[in-house]
């Protein structure tokens, strides 16, 4: 998925039409959503409920870093933007900078009359630099392979994937390893 969003990036960047397919789209969507919930399993929720507090304390963080997010792009930019008025300024700073989907994040500025131009492209840029950094950050451990996860001595489960043998929560002990 790296080698379409970065050609696609680097395309609409030097000026060539782009064109997505809303059927395509939905379609990866699907696909996407299926693979996940096949890891949501009866233990990957009573993990879930557990972990109620983590949860919370994740999504306390996540409200607090997007509305300072906000906040700075609005200090930042407004200057520049004496085109837009004070709302529609404070909306379009919010919705660039909240943490969630570029499509929702945009579907919702503009019921606000935010800028969704900028709104996307900061989400899309947001996208592109998780993920490339992801690949390059990761890549000197695991390139080429073909996993993505850390080769390391002894395996090491994160949460509720073990990368070696797949989702198991009951598992102490890996290959005789103690966890």
């Amino acid at each position: 998925m790296i080698g379409p969003l970065l050609a696609t990036a680097c395309l609409s960047v030097g000026g060539v039409p782009t064109k997505s397919s809303g059927y395509l789209r939905n379609v990866g969507q699907w696909v996407i959503g299926a693979a996940l919930g096949l890891y949501f399993t009866a233990d990957v929720g009573q993990m879930v409920v557990s972990l109620w507090w983590a949860i919370l304390l994740g999504i306390a963080w996540a409200l607090a870093m997007e509305f300072s997010f906000g906040l700075w792009l609005h200090w930042h930019n407004a200057p520049h933007m004496p085109e837009l008025s004070a709302k529609h300024m404070r909306a379009t700073s919010y919705f660039a900078g909240a943490i969630g989907g570029a499509s929702e994040m945009t579907i919702m500025s503009d019921r606000y009359q935010a800028r969704t131009d900028l709104v996307a492209a900061s989400h899309s840029l947001r996208l592109v630099l998780v993920v490339v950094c992801l690949l390059f950050g990761n890549g000197h451990q695991s390139w080429g392979s073909g996993n993505g996860c850390h080769q390391a001595q002894q395996p090491v489960v994160h949460g509720a994937i073990d990368c070696f043998h797949g989702p198991d929560l009951g598992r102490h002990s890996v290959d005789g390893h103690p966890l």
